[in-house]
């Protein structure tokens, strides 16, 4: 018999990481995507409701200070159509009877903002003079 044949050399065994962590880093993948489909979908829904647009007025009105808005018809996407709007700081005071917004929200992915049409009815625009002295001697 040949010797060479008969010792065989030792394998060394491949380390492989434990099945259990293949299992881990599989859940989190699937987690990620599946949390980033569901704000994919999120997004979506609220740009294109009149729900989404409505929440985003309402979030207006509670966190700007001085912008109130009636009534808001519509999608974020567009049109928008706005009734009562009404910004007012010590300075400036600007209402508007109404808002038609038609824009191109895909145009915001080349950096610009591209109005289709704008409708403005009863602005009113009043600003104060800043040289005039408020305080009484």
């Amino acid at each position: 018999m040949d010797e060479s044949l008969s010792q065989e050399t030792p394998k060394k065994p491949i380390k492989t990481k434990p099945h259990w962590f293949k299992k881990i880093v599989l859940g989190l993948l699937l987690f990620l995507a599946a949390l980033i489909l569901v704000l994919i979908l999120l997004f979506a829904w609220l740009s294109s409701s009149q729900k989404g647009l409505e929440l985003v007025v309402n979030w207006l009105n509670d966190s700007v200070a001085g912008v109130s808005i009636q009534k808001a018809e519509g999608r974020l996407i567009g049109p928008i159509f706005l009734e009562g709007l009404r910004y007012k700081t010590e300075s400036l005071d600007y209402a508007q009877k109404t808002l038609r917004v038609d824009w191109s929200p895909s145009s915001l992915l080349k950096r610009q903002i591209v109005v289709d049409s704008l409708s403005i009815d009863g602005m009113e625009l009043s600003i104060a003079n800043s040289s005039e002295n408020t305080t009484k001697d």
